[in-house]
């Protein structure tokens, strides 16, 4: 009888444990103004305390679920919360589109209006007086974009391989990209049988094995199983890294599955 409590007591705390952080992972892009700068927006869960903030291209990823309130900061706009709805959860992903208008509220409080998770803000823009920073030492890819810098220590940043992919997703279309409108691949209509080296002149070695946990002595066979896989040229047009992150990210766990 004993024992039997205790198998239940186990089981309830497991569902109950399930049920405190059933959090999901979310792709979001936020839109602005022509005049307007994407990167740097830092995205705070409220919730669980976790943050990430955006790429030069507004785009971003965070483990959330429905009814978690999410914070928006920028030295652009006033800041603004979306709330996580069903519809959100059910995509995983949701854009932010910010229209540049007369607000005077303090603070916008907004909710998905559509299906697709599709949220317009009107945010009142913030003056802003810069000065110019002193240069400091960085070390940067030739190929290889400025990834996001995260400000307060205080925001989680324990990625996942899924989520590390999002952060780098854009790098990796551009990778896909070059590979596939090569002139090799033009006139040929089939990959090249160096594509490896054509990736490594990119990118360091260790990038797909660090984003998609495949070994560097296999970069060429995932690369050609994407592509047997339904890996299409629409995948690989601009505005569409976030089909192509969420196809590359499944074909990856297929990959070593059937080892």
């Amino acid at each position: 009888m004993r024992l039997i409590s205790t198998f239940i007591l186990l089981f309830l705390i497991q569902n109950l444990t399930a049920q405190i952080d059933n959090r999901v992972f979310v792709a979001g892009e936020v839109i602005v103004p022509l005049d307007g700068e994407a990167s740097q927006i830092e995205i705070i869960n409220q919730n669980s305390k976790q943050g990430t903030v955006t790429n030069e291209y507004g785009q971003f990823g965070i483990p959330v679920r429905e009814g978690d309130r999410l914070r928006f900061e920028s030295i652009q706009y006033q800041n603004f919360i979306v709330i996580i709805d069903e519809n959100i959860i059910n995509n995983r992903k949701f854009t932010v589109k910010i229209n540049d208008e007369i607000n005077t509220l303090d603070e916008v409080i907004v909710r998905p209006y559509d299906l697709e998770g599709n949220i317009e803000v009107d945010a009142r823009k913030v003056k802003t007086n810069f000065y110019a920073a002193p240069e400091a030492e960085t070390v940067i890819n030739e190929y290889e974009g400025d990834q996001p810098y995260i400000r307060s220590q205080t925001l989680t940043e324990n990625y996942t391989t899924e989520q590390r992919f999002i952060k780098d997703g854009l790098n990796i279309a551009n990778i896909f990209r070059a590979i596939l409108s090569s002139k090799e691949v033009a006139e040929d209509h089939r990959l090249p049988k160096n594509v490896d080296v054509m990736v490594r002149k990119m990118y360091k070695d260790s990038f797909f094995k660090e984003n998609l946990d495949i070994d560097e002595d296999r970069i060429n066979e995932f690369i050609f199983f994407v592509e047997d896989q339904g890996l299409t040229k629409n995948m690989l047009q601009k505005g569409n890294e976030l089909d192509l992150i969420g196809f590359l990210v499944e074909k990856s766990k297929e990959f070593k599955a059937k080892d």
